[in-house]
């Protein structure tokens, strides 16, 4: 088949979505597809290249050229309507290319819905988070709870906080629109995880603020290589790691507060970027890097003693679980949205009420002071993250597809 994929981000933009994307392109490549992705492009990386056999085409959104829109003119994120220049290089591609199916990720697919649906393009949308019924993609009103249900003054409340009263406005009203045509011109939705699947469920058309839909889960996955083989024991002085924005919503306040309650802790190795509400001060023994190379951030987990995923809002399906279960390490997390479809709790690590630093503290605790429990954990949750990986995944993609392609161009070319 030829395959579009439609992505906002790719390498060297690098987390969790995007690594589900090169790993998902590069295994369909090695099985025979055509694999063709559209991304943004910031000024430096524009234009035409390939990953292994995956062709990237680079594209610099017409909104970057706009010095107010992006903060960070190096994440040009997609917005919640169409971007003219994005539009167009998919226009392109699919009147020379003639993909088979296109398959998109996040709002870039906004920009692909009008050039796929004249051309009679089937389309399959990933959904890595709330973003088909929420503006603000994480579904937590402004006090830091969990959403109740949609609610237009609430709404604008919420997508003003996140991005200014006007670029609030703009967001949410336009998501509201366009979720409703994502509802009528993608032929599948695929949720990463029960949570998503469940917050995103269809609503009555009524709806003022957004629509939902029916989807299918299939969950994140990770590359087949990245499951060890042989599970390492680690000294008592390895470090305990966390890996995310050291932001309120990935638990950082919640995981200083428990590193302080805990006595005789190795050291607490945190990687990822600031954010404008990470603690400018640090427990002594915590440490911040600042982002590593992926491959630096995954030597670091698998020296760890443990991984710690606390989360404080329904995070949808962070690939770093799975990550470090399969460096073959216990696991305490926030038992919160897509999480608690990956860690067993007791068995591969440890599960806490998210928001709960006490709880947090003793879990870690109960890790760090029992390694034969510790290893025992590890173990399980690399046997668990088979599950998880490519090859175990990508057929139920390849059969998605299938679903929505003439029979004839079933089989890989």
């Amino acid at each position: 088949m030829k395959i579009l994929q439609l992505a906002q981000f790719y390498d060297p933009v690098i987390g969790g979505e995007e690594r589900h994307v090169r790993t998902l392109g590069q295994c369909l490549a090695r099985r025979g597809h055509n694999i063709t992705l559209v991304t943004f492009a910031t000024a430096a990386n524009e234009g035409e290249s390939s990953d292994g056999d995956v062709r990237i085409i680079r594209v610099r959104p017409s909104a970057s050229r706009l010095p107010f829109v992006y903060s960070d003119r190096s994440w040009p994120h997609a917005m919640p309507i169409p971007d003219p220049a994005i539009t167009r290089a998919i226009t392109t591609e699919v009147t020379k290319n003639r993909p088979n199916i296109a398959h998109a990720h996040n709002w870039v697919v906004n920009s692909a819905l009008r050039p796929l649906r004249r051309a009679g393009v089937p389309l399959v949308m990933t959904l890595h988070d709330y973003s088909q019924v929420c503006s603000t993609k994480r579904l937590m009103e402004m006090r830091r709870r969990d959403c109740t249900g949609p609610a237009l003054a609430k709404c604008l409340a919420c997508s003003a906080e996140k991005f200014g009263r006007l670029s609030g406005t703009a967001t949410l009203l336009g998501n509201a629109s366009l979720s409703r045509r994502r509802r009528d011109s993608v032929d599948q939705f695929i949720s990463v995880s029960e949570a998503v699947a469940s917050r995103v469920a269809s609503r009555p058309k009524k709806t003022v603020v957004a629509a939902g839909v029916d989807s299918i889960v299939i969950p994140n996955f990770i590359p087949d290589s990245q499951v060890v083989e042989a599970v390492s024991r680690v000294t008592s002085d390895a470090p305990i790691a966390f890996v995310g924005d050291l932001s309120k919503d990935k638990g950082i306040t919640v995981l200083l507060e428990a590193y302080r309650r805990l006595r005789h802790a190795p050291s607490l190795i945190l990687v990822g970027r600031r954010t404008p509400d990470t603690p400018e001060d640090l427990p002594r023994g915590a440490y911040a890097t600042g982002p590593l190379p992926h491959s630096a951030t995954m030597d670091l987990v698998r020296d760890a003693q443990v991984l710690v995923v606390p989360s404080t809002w329904q995070d949808p399906c962070p690939t770093v679980v799975l990550e470090g279960m399969a460096a073959a390490r216990p696991v305490v997390a926030s038992a919160v949205g897509g999480i608690t479809d990956m860690v067993a709790d007791g068995e591969t690590g440890l599960l806490v009420p998210p928001g709960d630093a006490d709880a947090l503290a003793v879990a870690l605790s109960a890790i760090l002071s029992d390694r034969e429990r510790a290893t025992s954990m590890g173990r399980a949750g690399r046997d668990r993250s088979r599950s998880f990986t490519v090859s175990a995944v990508v057929d139920r993609l390849e059969h998605v597809y299938s679903k929505h392609v003439p029979s004839s161009t079933h089989q890989p070319k």
